[in-house]
Order: structure tokens, then sequence, then C-alpha cells
């Protein structure tokens, strides 16, 4: 071998012996400068990016993570039930009237002598009188039509007023030659009626009809047959 060729062959190891050098520095680098679990940690997120697999895994672990949502509100049901009725038994509140009893007028017929018959009392007619307002208690005519209250009626159910009213009676003084005949006839136009006076004054005559010079009586009002 010639000197040329010695120099020839040395030269290309040298330069073999510098790459391989190169080859041996610049990987070890390489290795220092990446840190551990870098490859893994991409691994992991191309696998998890990339796998179809693993998108049901995710979505459940986000659902996971989710709040759960609050149950729906269900709306309340209307009140349909109807009010209770009014109670008329409430303070203020004006209960029904009494039923009443249709009532034609007789021939003869007195508010008296109906509530004698009705109520067994006589001195009630003033109840008859207050049901039927637009009716002359002392003046009734044949076929008239009037309204009997309940027949367990009571007098306080009438305003003390309109009782005073019904039942008021004229005073008269008893002067000289006074009779119950003379005082009937001048107050009824009619003497025959006196025993009306001598009943309402019971309490002055006794059984008695003499009058005494002076004596208070009183005139009740007359209520006059029905003709």
């Amino acid at each position: 071998m010639t000197g040329t060729s010695r120099i020839g062959v040395l030269l290309l190891l040298v330069l073999a012996g510098w790459v391989v050098l190169w080859y041996l520095v610049f990987s070890d680098i390489a290795t220092s400068e990446a840190e551990p679990g870098d490859g893994l940690n991409i691994l992991e997120s191309d696998t998890v990016g990339t796998n179809p697999d693993d998108e049901p895994i995710v979505e459940n672990l986000q659902a996971a993570q989710r709040e759960p949502e609050p149950p729906p509100v269900e709306p309340e049901p209307e009140n349909r039930t109807q009010p209770p009725p009014a109670d008329d038994s409430r303070i203020g509140a004006i209960p029904p009237p009494p039923p009443t009893t249709p009532y034609t007028v007789k021939h003869r017929d007195t508010m008296e002598s109906i509530a004698a018959e009705w109520f067994g009392a006589k001195d009630k007619w003033v109840l008859i009188a207050h049901e039927n307002p637009l009716v002359d208690p002392l003046k009734l005519k044949s076929g008239q039509s009037l309204r009997l209250p309940p027949k367990d009626a009571k007098l306080d159910a009438i305003p003390t007023e309109e009782l005073r009213r019904l039942t008021r009676s004229t005073k008269y003084v008893v002067v000289d030659g006074d009779s119950l005949w003379k005082i009937a006839a001048k107050f009824y136009g009619n003497g025959a009626l006196h025993p009306i006076i001598a009943d309402a004054n019971r309490d002055v005559l006794g059984r008695s009809t003499d009058l005494q010079l002076g004596m208070e009586l009183v005139i009740p009002p007359y209520q006059k047959p029905a003709d």
C-alpha cells in the first residue's frame, strides 16, 4: 500500500470515529433532557383523544361530576272545593221570615175572633195585624186575604213602638150621668158594645157595672166585624 492510500484510509477512520462520537453525545443529551413520564402522558393523551372506546368513560365521568338536577316541581292542584254555604246565624244576618198561612176573612170576623180561633187567645190579634200592615185591623171586610203567622208566634216578636200603636187606648174620665152604654155609644157609635169597655176595665170595675164620678176608664180600640 502506498503512502497516499494509507492517508486516505486513516482519514476515513477518523471521520467514522467522529460520526460515532457525535451520535453517542447527542443521543445522551436528548435522553437526559426528556422528563420521565412525558412519553406516557403524551401516549395517554393521544389514547384518550383518539380511542373511540374511551369516549363513554369520559362522558360518564363528566356526568358524575355534574351537579344533580333538582326534581321537577309539580304545580299545586287548584282548590276546586266550593265555599261553605253562608251561615244565616252569624251576627248581622237577617233570618228568613217564618212561613205564613193564607186566610180569607169571613162575615162577622174580627182580628180578635180570628186570633181566638187560630192562637186560642184573642189578645194575640196584634200578631195578625203586624203580619198584615196594609190592612186596617178595626175595619175588616169579607173576602179580604190575610196572612196568619205560625201558631207558636210570640208577642215579643213585635217591636215595642208598633205594639203600643196597635193597642193604643183612649183614657176617659167618668162625668155625672155617665154609663157604660152611653160611653160605648159615644166612642163606638153603638151602646150595645159596652161589654168591650167593661172587659177592658175589670181591674177598676170588678164585677160591677156601676160607675163613679171621676173614675178613669180605658177605651180600647173597637174592631168592627167584617160585613
